[in-house]
C-alpha cells in the first residue's frame, strides 16, 4: 500500500504553484488535481495518473466514474481512464510472449501462476509524479505525469522503463501515454487507455465507425466475427475490435450529443459493458451502473501488442471530443 505523505503534497504544490486553474484536492486517501479553464473541467488522480472526470462547459460529464469508489490507496478506481500496462485484462489471455517473459510471473512464491497476476498490469494503482504543468491558453491546460518501473520490481517486471502520460484538457480531451525502454533488454507489452464514458442510458446509445471491422468476442470463446452496421448494446459485451479504420463515435440520443474518439498508434478498440448480472459482482460498481456507462478502450492488444527493443520507445493516445446537437 502507498501512503499519501507530506512530501507528495509538497511536491505537487511546488510543481503547480505558478499554474492558473489547477487545484490540489484530496479524496479520502488519494490525491488529485482539479483542472478548470474556460472550456472544461477535469479531475486527475496521482494514483495511476488516472483521469477521473472530464466535462466541457455547458455539457453533461463525458467521462464516467462510479459513485461507489472508496478512494483507498492501492485500490483501483472504477471508472475514468485507467492505464493498462504491460498487459491487458487477465494476464493469461495476453500473447504468450508477454506471459513467458515474466517467468511464471517472476517465479514468485506468493503468486503461483499468471491467473493470479493483477488485472490490467502494474501501473494503474501506483503513485505517479507530476512532471510538468502548463496553462497553455485560456481554454487549454496540459499536465504531464511520469512513473519509473522495473528496477524496484524484482520477480514481477524486470525491464526498466519510464512511462509518461500527458493529459490536455480543453475543448477536447487528449490523453497520450509514452513508454521508453531504458534497460538493456527488449520486451513485449500490451497496453490500453481503458476509457469509461458517461451516457444517458445504454438503450439510447449506439457506436458507429466499426462497420466491417473484425473483432474477437471474449464472451463467445474468443471467436472472431465481423461488425455489421452500428453497434447496439442489448446485453453484456466484451469485444476487441482489431485494425479500426478511423474515428469511432458514441451516438447518444438521450443527451443529443456525439462523442468522437480519434486514436493514435492504437489499432485496437475494446468495447465493454458488464450488463445486469455481471454488474452485481463487480467491485465499486452499483447494480444499475451499467445503464449509464460504456467503455471504449484505446488499445494495443492481442496481435497488436508491441515489442520494444532496448532504448526504444513508443506511444498510444486518444483525442476525445463531445459535440452536442445544439452546436452542430
Amino acid at each position: 500500500m502507498q501512503s499519501l505523505d507530506k512530501q507528495t503534497l509538497l511536491d505537487a504544490h511546488k510543481k503547480l504553484k505558478h499554474v492558473e486553474g489547477i487545484e490540489v484536492v484530496k479524496y479520502n486517501q488519494l490525491l488529485a488535481l482539479r483542472v478548470d479553464n474556460e472550456s472544461a473541467s477535469a479531475t486527475i488522480f496521482l494514483q495511476g495518473a488516472q483521469v477521473a472526470s472530464y466535462q466541457p462547459k455547458g455539457q453533461k460529464p463525458v467521462i464516467w466514474l462510479s459513485d461507489s469508489c472508496d478512494y483507498e490507496s492501492g485500490s483501483p478506481l472504477r471508472g475514468g481512464i485507467p492505464i493498462c500496462w504491460p498487459w491487458f485484462g487477465d494476464l493469461s489471455k495476453n500473447p504468450q510472449a508477454i506471459i513467458d517473459q515474466l517467468g511464471g510471473f517472476g517465479g514468485s512464491s506468493d503468486i503461483i501462476d499468471s491467473s493470479e497476476a493483477p488485472a490490467h498490469g502494474l501501473v494503474r494503482s501506483r503513485l505517479w509524479s507530476i512532471d510538468s504543468a502548463e496553462r497553455v491558453d485560456a481554454d487549454t491546460t496540459s499536465i504531464s505525469f511520469c512513473l519509473d518501473v522495473g528496477a524496484g520490481d524484482p520477480g514481477i517486471w524486470q525491464y526498466p522503463c519510464r512511462l509518461t502520460l500527458v493529459v490536455t484538457v480543453g475543448v477536447k480531451l487528449d490523453v497520450s501515454l509514452g513508454i521508453e525502454n531504458v534497460g538493456a533488454s527488449g520486451f513485449m507489452a500490451s497496453c490500453a487507455l481503458h476509457s469509461y464514458f458517461y451516457i444517458s442510458n445504454i438503450a439510447s446509445a449506439t457506436v458507429s465507425g466499426l462497420h466491417g471491422v473484425d473483432y474477437v468476442d471474449s464472451l463467445q470463446d474468443w471467436r472472431r466475427f465481423t461488425q455489421d452496421g452500428c453497434l447496439v448494446i442489448k446485453e453484456e459485451v466484451d469485444r476487441i475490435y482489431q485494425s479500426i479504420p478511423g474515428q469511432v463515435v458514441i451516438n447518444d440520443a438521450g443527451l443529443s450529443r456525439n462523442i468522437y474518439l480519434t486514436q493514435r498508434d492504437a489499432p485496437s478498440l475494446v468495447v465493454w459493458n458488464p450488463w445486469l448480472e455481471k454488474a452485481k459482482r463487480l467491485s465499486c460498481f452499483g447494480a444499475k451502473d451499467y445503464l449509464g456507462m460504456l467503455c471504449l478502450e484505446t488499445a494495443q492488444v492481442l496481435e497488436h501488442a508491441r515489442y520494444v527493443g532496448a532504448g526504444d520507445s513508443y506511444s498510444i493516445g486518444v483525442e476525445i471530443e463531445s459535440v452536442s446537437e445544439q452546436r452542430k
